[in-house]
């Protein structure tokens, strides 16, 4: 419990860390962008034209000069579109000395840009960049699209800029000298290495607390740490820079993935620490419903195009928020001290995804508190949460203590009383153990047990009648013609008939010793303790009979549904042969009913002397 005191006061130390640095940091990178126009600098006018059929060339553009309109600021911002938009940059320079400047785009999730840089001629300078571009093909090797331009002094340059994006069409443009960007971008790489340093110092602590407290809701925490670290890895540009460079696909799609992956984490650290199942029982289904919405929007991420994805999850994220807080005020009026600290790190990220929704959808400029609006409110959110925990940890803590005083002080009643109350959690406890461990043995769909059970439970089988020198039968027992089923009537007619087998196998089983399990696909395998090979070959003949008796018309389908069953028999303790070499017979003997016709059962002739057909039971009885 000291040790517990400690972490736990060490916490609280890191916390207050975490709040000033990530405030430092986020503040610090908002003023080092923002001091962008350096005295000396090349002023510049910007003007935008829409091409929504993306395919006007420079050509085009140049010939439509006059039809380019000027923007409100130097970051415009259109939010989604499926639209190219190209920019004409008119940019003049007043330093003698200086005629090689650097041309970013603050913007690091664009997908593909393209910057011409113009004559008087007309003949133009192509330059390419983006996050569909190599980093060792751009111009300047940073997480931002930046661009090495050459302006004379005293003469307007023309450069025009072609950009493209799933993601909102964001433009920040900046000009920089080599001196200042390098300066500039040494602040701003040290002040996000602050922010996530602290962020993967948080995820360590919550690590260790995993460790020492074995409670579920710090796992939750550092599963949401992680995943929304490198979300804001991915969108800073910072993943794309220094973990993959080399791959366009997974920067496309690692926002949105790890977005799902981080409100998935958030959905169940909300759960827990609120004590759902508990304080708000109704409320647990359409938690564990949210959940499932963001873990089956995981895999779509990858497929799907990202203005799709990332405004399906914006709105599920903000819904979601809603919700969350909805059930933690009802939690806080029932006296869950915990909660306030949940309603207010909700709270102000809520608030930030409201920002950072209405900066992406064009509806905000990119400015101030709202361009690092989700990265300010989620460090706020973490520090409250990791205060939250805390907190939680101080309440079991004090819990824990009364306890201990009042089995001291009360009466013999009082202390049965609470022996009783401890005897219930603890009984609570098992019946959740074992129904986890349940799920962990089952198999999902046909509700039997699953392989992994299978292979704890035969060598449990195999030792066991070993040490009481016994027999032991294993029955494979396959689908016959499954994947013509699969084909002609379609797989949730297969599945429904691969339930009905399972069951029909389960209930073939009359001892309770004897387990079936699904092997995998349309194969199903049963153990038979203490039992020789006569009935094993009984209960698979039960178990072929009653298959082949099932109605076809049940499913839909139009003839009936068959198995074949491999049997094998052995006594553990007299063969010289291995557990693998046992269920490897059993296999053979599969085969061997299958190429005798299927619908049969075959049992592995355990005589290499005995030379003729393998036992055989069929349809009609024993051969």
């Amino acid at each position: 419990m000291q040790t517990l005191s400690t972490l736990r006061n060490s916490g609280a130390l890191l916390i207050v860390l975490f709040a000033f640095g990530v405030i430092s940091a986020i503040t610090g990178i908002a003023s080092a962008r923002h001091s962008a126009a350096e005295s000396g600098a090349p002023t510049f006018a910007l003007a935008y034209l829409e091409d929504p059929s993306g395919e006007l060339t420079l050509a085009d553009i140049l010939a439509r000069e006059n039809a380019f309109a000027d923007t409100a600021s130097t970051s415009p911002n259109f939010g989604f579109t499926q639209s190219a938009y190209w920019f004409h940059i008119q940019a003049e320079n007043s330093d003698p000395e200086n005629h090689t400047w650097l041309l970013e785009i603050a913007y690091p999730v664009l997908d593909q840009i393209t910057l011409y840089d113009v004559d008087s001629s007309g003949n133009a300078v192509v330059h390419s960049s983006g996050d569909h571009v190599r980093l060792d093909e751009r111009d300047v090797s940073s997480r931002n699209p930046v661009f090495k331009v050459d302006i004379p002094t005293g003469a307007p340059k023309d450069y025009y800029l072609r950009v493209h994006s799933d993601s909102s069409m964001q433009v920040p443009v900046r000009f920089w000298s080599q001196d200042c960007y390098a300066s500039n971008t040494q602040t701003e790489y040290m002040l996000l290495g602050l922010y996530f340093g602290i962020l993967l110092a948080l995820l360590v602590y919550n690590l260790m607390l995993i460790i020492w407290i074995q409670d579920v809701v710090y796992f939750h925490y550092a599963g949401y740490l992680l995943t929304f670290s490198v979300f804001q890895l991915a969108i800073t540009g910072l993943a794309f820079q220094y973990l993959w460079p080399d791959s366009a696909y997974l920067n496309d799609h690692a926002v949105s993935l790890f977005l799902c992956l981080s409100a998935f984490f958030s959905t169940f650290l909300a759960h827990s620490l609120l004590q759902i199942p508990k304080n708000a029982p109704k409320h647990h289904r359409p938690f564990m419903g949210l959940a499932f919405f963001f873990l089956l929007m995981t895999p779509f991420s990858l497929v799907a195009d990202y203005q799709t994805v990332m405004k399906t999850l914006t709105f599920g994220v903000f819904i979601g928020s809603l919700y969350y807080l909805y059930v933690a005020t009802l939690t806080l009026r029932s006296g869950v001290s915990t909660a306030k600290y949940f309603l207010m790190a909700r709270s102000v990220f809520l608030v930030s995804v409201v920002l950072y929704s209405l900066t992406a959808q064009g509806l905000l400029p990119i400015a101030g508190f709202a361009e690092y609006a989700l990265q300010f409110g989620s460090a706020l959110e973490a520090t409250l949460l990791s205060l939250a925990l805390a907190h939680r940890f101080k309440v079991i803590k004090d819990n824990s203590a009364k306890i201990q005083a009042e089995a001291k002080d009360t009466m013999e009643l009082r202390v049965n009383e609470r022996t009783l109350e401890l005897k219930t959690v603890l009984e609570e406890l098992t019946v959740a153990n074992a129904r986890l461990q349940g799920l962990n043995n089952t198999d999902p769909m046909t509700g039997i047990n699953n392989r992994a059970f299978f292979e704890s439970h035969i060598e449990y089988a195999w030792n066991n009648a070993a040490r009481a020198t016994e027999y032991l039968s294993i029955m494979m027992v396959d689908v016959d013609h499954f994947k013509s089923i699969n084909d002609n009537f379609g797989h949730l007619i297969g599945d429904e008939v691969l339930v009905a087998i399972a069951q029909k196998i389960r209930k073939s089983l009359t001892r309770t010793t004897d387990q079936v399990a699904r092997y995998g696909g349309e194969e199903f395998v049963a153990v038979l303790s203490s039992t020789d090979l006569e009935g094993a070959l009984q209960v698979a003949e039960r178990v072929r009979a009653n298959v082949e008796a099932m109605d076809p018309m049940e499913f839909g389908l139009d003839s009936g549904v068959t198995v074949s069953i491999g049997v094998s028999t052995l006594s553990p303790a007299t063969t010289p042969l291995s557990l693998r070499d046992f269920i490897a017979q059993a296999d053979t003997a599969l085969y061997s009913a299958k190429h005798q016709g299927r619908n049969r059962v075959v049992a592995f002739d355990p005589d290499p002397d005995a030379g003729a057909a393998p036992y055989c039971v069929s349809s009609y009885g024993i051969n």
